[in-house]
């Protein structure tokens, strides 16, 4: 065989292992890029979360400190948000808003006649608060944090 031709196909042969290379790791790189995209906007979302949750904390105070229209907003930002991107907190976040519900409607309407039932009905909702809570704290530690 010819030595140009030998040289040939050897640069040639270079040329397309280099190519292929170049190719599969711009997708692996591409890949590796969108995945910690989606881990840092999923870690964004679940503090989005929690502050929600922590404001509607504060407006649920001032509901029955304050007396204000019973309504829970802050609980429907938590249901959007969680629906889409942790959908595994759906059912905790229907069990708040379920005792939230419960408990405002019962302290406005006075169909609270004991104080032991009101604590009873405060307790309820401030564990269905406590297990979200808990629920959401557990998936922190797996996420980035961002910047």
């Amino acid at each position: 065989m010819n030595d140009s031709l030998l040289i040939g196909l050897i640069g040639l042969t270079g040329t397309i292992v280099g190519a292929v290379l170049g190719f599969w790791g711009g997708l692996i790189l591409e890949r590796r890029r969108q995945k910690a995209d989606t881990q840092r906007t999923k870690a964004v979302k679940l503090e989005e979360l929690m502050s929600t949750l922590e404001e509607h904390k504060r407006d649920f105070d001032k509901i029955m400190t304050y007396g204000a229209e019973i309504s829970f907003p802050r609980l429907s930002k938590l249901m959007i948000k969680a629906s889409v991107y942790y959908p595994e907190f759906i059912d905790d976040i229907g069990n708040v808003n379920d005792r939230a519900t419960m408990y405002s409607f019962a302290i406005k309407h006075n169909l609270v006649r004991h104080p032991q039932e009101r604590a009873n009905l405060k307790s309820e909702y401030d564990k269905a608060i406590q297990t979200l809570e808990n629920n959401i704290k557990k998936r922190l530690p797996d996420l980035p944090h961002h910047q």
